[in-house]
């Protein structure tokens, strides 16, 4: 599997997740079936502000399942260009999202 397959498995699991617990994304589904998740993740990172359901899973204390917690994955960093991953991160930074970090100081999921 490409990381590129890895990426788009794991942010429709984040959906299926998002889903379970009440949050239809229809939004994201309807551009991820237009798209493909890597390209509705760079088009969200490109606007100028979050998506709404963004803070809808702010709302939900579910950031780990938004686009950005998987963009600033050490894993998916190569998807991306710096700009995205700053978005990424600036956002959840804006919002005081807490990353679990591991004994070596680096962010896990």
């Amino acid at each position: 599997m490409t990381l590129e397959q890895e990426f788009d498995k794991e942010s429709l699991d984040h959906y299926n997740e998002a889903k379970r617990l009440g949050y239809d994304a229809i939004g994201y589904i309807r551009k991820v079936a237009e798209l493909g998740p890597l390209a509705t993740a760079k088009q969200f990172l490109a606007a100028s502000k979050p998506q709404e359901g963004f803070t809808r899973l702010w709302l939900m204390k579910r950031l780990d399942l938004s686009i950005e917690a998987l963009v600033e994955l050490e894993k998916y960093r190569p998807l991306f260009t710096d700009l995205e991953i700053q978005t990424a991160v600036e956002r959840l930074d804006a919002v005081q999202y807490v990353r679990w970090r591991n004994t070596n100081g680096q962010v896990e999921k």
